[in-house]
């Protein structure tokens, strides 16, 4: 008896284990700031910016009547220029969710900083060229909040 208990169990297991395999568990939707945003957005082949990502989201939202779309973030820095807005295009509905998060034991930065233009040096000044002056908040030097 206890043979034919463990040869069942076993085979269940390895249903479960095919079952696994053909739902394709890795269909997150990766990114990463060396893909392409012309890839597929797979794990190996990751998209590059985040706006392609949402674009991507929103695609297999309107098929999508349950479950989860996960938007997987890989280490690095992600620069924006425009903010990433969420709307109502973003929502699935009441089934189904989108989470966006980091790849496991890596820390994306999304980042709207943007880099100065040296101009010159005086002395211990250095003179930066910004065209959007009106939007600076804070500057940073090395890491470290300068004014």
């Amino acid at each position: 008896m206890k043979k034919h208990y463990l040869k069942s169990t076993g085979s269940v297991i390895l249903l479960l284990i095919v079952f696994l395999q053909s739902c394709n568990l890795d269909d997150a939707i990766h990114v990463s700031p060396n893909g392409d945003d012309g890839a597929s957005g797979s794990s190996n082949n990751p998209f590059k910016t985040l706006t392609r990502a949402q674009s991507e989201v929103r695609k297999r939202a309107q098929a999508m009547k349950k479950g989860t779309i996960n938007v997987v973030l890989h280490e690095g820095i992600y620069n924006i220029v425009e903010p990433l807005v969420f709307s109502d295009k973003d929502r699935v509905n009441e089934a189904a969710t989108v989470v966006w998060q980091a790849a496991k034991g890596e820390k994306p930065i999304v980042s709207g900083a943007q880099k100065f233009k040296v101009e010159g040096e005086i002395g211990e000044l250095i003179k930066v060229g910004y065209a959007d002056s009106d939007k600076l908040f804070d500057i940073y030097v090395n890491e470290k909040k300068s004014c």
